[in-house]
């Protein structure tokens, strides 16, 4: 099963209208937002929005990348990119496999940034989960908190526990 990356926000009318130069600048990274009727490559990301709800009418969005339109794997870990020689040159040295998990976190934090930024979401929560999930983990951060918490699961367990990042 792959990682997805998804969410939900409030925005005015004038984010709204920023959303097409979002995607623009994040293809620019190879990366993919989806909004609202755009996602349905993934059915249980709507479901998992819906069954942890708690306003309602809300923005819904999913990230994923070019080179996998229908997940978020290669946003958080390096492994469809890469072979296990290049990731692993030595068994024991995962020097480059944090570098690589760390670049690709690097262009996720950029993108999200931007969406910070110019769209100004006035709540915003980002779920992360391999798979459909039914128990998610609630933290409250910002945004470099999220990364960083995000980073030390992927070097230390190459794998990330599903949680729902509310962004503050």
């Amino acid at each position: 099963m792959s990682h997805i990356i998804f969410g939900d926000c409030t925005l005015s009318d004038c984010g709204r209208e920023k959303i097409k130069e979002l995607k623009r600048y994040s293809w620019g990274f190879d990366v993919y937002y989806w909004f609202e009727e755009e996602i349905t490559f993934y059915p249980d990301v709507l479901v998992m929005l819906k069954e942890n709800d708690r306003k309602g009418n809300l923005i819904k969005f999913c990230i994923t990348s070019k080179n996998q339109k229908y997940n978020s794997e290669d946003l958080l870990l390096p492994y469809d990119k890469y072979t296990k020689e290049e990731l692993f040159p030595d068994e024991n040295d995962r020097v480059i496999f944090e570098e690589l998990c760390g670049n690709n976190l690097d262009i996720l934090f950029d993108t999200l940034s931007y969406f910070l930024k110019e769209l100004k979401p006035k709540r915003l929560r980002i779920f992360v989960t391999e798979g459909y999930d039914c128990e998610f983990e609630v933290v409250r951060c910002d945004l470099k908190s999220m990364l960083k918490r995000i980073r030390e699961q992927s070097i230390a367990y190459s794998m990330i526990d599903s949680t729902i990042y509310e962004l503050i």
